[in-house]
C-alpha cells in the first residue's frame, strides 16, 4: 500500500511541473528580495527577472504518508539562475500532513511547497 501511494504521489507531482517551477521561482524572488538594500537597483532588477530563467531537470518526491511531502528539485545547470544553486529541497505547505492531505493533492493536482526555506 505505502509503495503504491509513493508511486502515485511521485507521478502526481511530476505531472504538475508548475508547482516545482513556482516553488523555485518564488524562493529565488524571496532570496533576492532579502538583498534589496545591498544591490544597486539595476542589479536587483536584473537578478529578480533572472528568477524566471531556469529549466527544471528533475523532481523527486518523498514522504506524504504520515509526514509532509518533501520534493527535491534539480535544475538544468545551463541557465543564468541568480542563486548559483542547482538543487532545491522544499516541504509541502501543509504542516500537519496526513494521508488525507496527500489524497487531496493527488486528486486535485494542486501542490504547494514552502519556498521560504
Amino acid at each position: 500500500m505505502a509503495f503504491a501511494y509513493h508511486k502515485l504521489l511521485q507521478s502526481s507531482i511530476r505531472s504538475h511541473p508548475e508547482a516545482a517551477q513556482r516553488a523555485v521561482r518564488e524562493h529565488c524572488r524571496y532570496m533576492i528580495g532579502k538583498q534589496i538594500n545591498q544591490l544597486a537597483s539595476d542589479d536587483y532588477s536584473e537578478k529578480f527577472q533572472a528568477c524566471d530563467s531556469f529549466t527544471v531537470k528533475s523532481v523527486e518526491a518523498a514522504g506524504g504518508l504520515h509526514d509532509p511531502v518533501i520534493v527535491r528539485i534539480t535544475l538544468d545547470g545551463e541557465s543564468d539562475f541568480p542563486l548559483g544553486e542547482d538543487v532545491f529541497i522544499f516541504k509541502s505547505v501543509v504542516i500537519n500532513f496526513h494521508l488525507l492531505s496527500g489524497l487531496s493533492g493527488l486528486m486535485s493536482g494542486r501542490w504547494e511547497f514552502n519556498f521560504y526555506n
